[in-house]
């Protein structure tokens, strides 16, 4: 089920780094352990690659032509999926979300009570971020300084990941 999912993907990503792969090939295994046994799929590939350029070289230098070089898959393939570059990026942003909740259920502790459990699993993922996820949010930061829209989707999840955090009522 999705659970199993879940912690298939958390201990995939955690052993991968832990055996010092680089980015994109984690990011590639974390994705198809999700995949059920099936090799990564093309959108997959394309967000990986994607995230791989703007880590090394920053979002200015995530261009079409380089993706198709980095990727593997055609233009026609990319823009199938992605139309624009603003697409792309927001498709990088979900990624990254995805890859948080997969890095706090896996830092999250399971020998306290649940809100305190979410609170530090929040807070070590926060704290525990490596060079290269810093690398990228820099990169995602310039291309947010040509289009602030690409900040929305951030203040959002992020509202609602502290909301849901640091609630201290129930709601009415």
């Amino acid at each position: 089920g999705a659970a199993g999912g879940g912690r298939r993907g958390q201990s995939a990503f955690v052993a991968a780094r832990k055996r010092g792969q680089s980015p994109l090939q984690t990011i590639q295994n974390v994705l198809y352990s999700y995949g059920m046994g099936r090799p990564p799929t093309a959108k997959a590939k394309i967000l990986a690659a994607a995230r791989q350029i703007v880590e090394n070289d920053g979002a200015g230098a995530l261009t079409f032509d380089e993706l198709v070089k980095v990727s593997g898959i055609t233009r026609g393939g990319i823009t199938y999926h992605f139309p624009t570059k603003e697409d792309l990026l927001r498709g990088l942003l979900e990624a990254d979300f995805v890859q948080w909740d997969v890095a706090e259920a896996a830092l999250t502790p399971c020998d306290c009570d649940p809100e305190t459990a979410r609170l530090l699993g929040f807070i070590r993922t926060l704290t525990a971020q490596d060079e290269s996820h810093r690398r990228f949010l820099c990169g995602m930061l310039s291309a947010a300084t040509l289009d602030p829209s690409l900040m929305d989707p951030c203040r959002q999840e992020l509202r609602e990941r502290l909301l849901s955090h640091f609630k201290t009522q129930p709601s009415i």
